[in-house]
């Protein structure tokens, strides 16, 4: 029996022993999934300063510049007399601005007055000639009036109490002054406020600048509507 053991462990060993010697059972390396990586020659090279001194320079990028927001404001200037706003909207014309104007009356505690003039001429130069006739004769105050309402009449005087007026009156036709009339106004005044929207940071410079010359107008900002 152990011959038979020894027999077959003998033949076992044989056969081994044949494939390995005809390569038909290669040895098992273990895989390590990479390649053997070869080595570079002159990879990294060590540059000196004349060397990094001569490399070319990058350009550095300008600075993003985030455009300008102009912030615009909105004023209100006033309150004027009819002659003033006028002359403020023209000034401000000249600035590249408009206004919205809001006009009030403003009432005179004393409202009623009688007013003495003469009616209004066609021209103005026949007002000027009636003003001329008017000093002839020695009326030494009277003006032409340019208001709308009353364009190219000439105003000789305003007064609180009728029989002044009345006087008056008599007196001027004593000095040939026959086309003189009587009226009764309801006194007060118009003011007129602007509105001026969209205004510069440039623009608003040169508003501040111009208020100095009004008299009269408070300049203040608003809220954009």
């Amino acid at each position: 029996m152990k011959w038979v053991i020894w027999g077959l462990l003998f033949v076992n060993f044989s056969l081994l022993g044949f494939f390995q010697a005809s390569g038909f059972i290669k040895q098992q390396e273990p895989d390590t999934g990479t390649e053997a990586v070869k080595p570079v020659e002159n990879a990294i090279k060590v540059l000196s300063n004349e060397e990094l001194t001569a490399m070319p320079k990058r350009a550095p990028e300008p600075p993003v510049v985030a455009p300008s927001v102009s912030v615009l404001t909105c004023y209100e200037w006033g309150s004027f007399a009819a002659a003033d706003a006028v002359r403020a909207q023209t000034a401000l014309k000249k600035l590249g601005l408009s206004a919205i104007t809001q006009s009030q009356e403003k009432s005179s505690p004393e409202k009623t007055r009688y007013w003495v003039y003469i009616p209004a001429q066609k021209t103005l130069s026949l007002a000027q000639a009636k003003l001329d006739e008017l000093k002839t004769l020695g009326v030494a105050e009277a003006l032409i009036i340019q208001d709308p309402k009353w364009r190219n009449a000439i105003s000789l005087g305003m007064f609180k109490d009728e029989k002044l007026a009345n006087d008056f009156l008599e007196k001027l036709r004593g000095m040939g002054v026959k086309s003189a009339v009587k009226a009764k106004r309801r006194q007060g005044s118009k003011e007129t406020n602007l509105i001026i929207n969209d205004v510069s940071p440039e623009q608003a410079q040169k508003l501040t600048e111009l208020k100095p010359h009004f008299s009269r107008g408070e300049l203040s900002t608003i809220d954009c509507k």
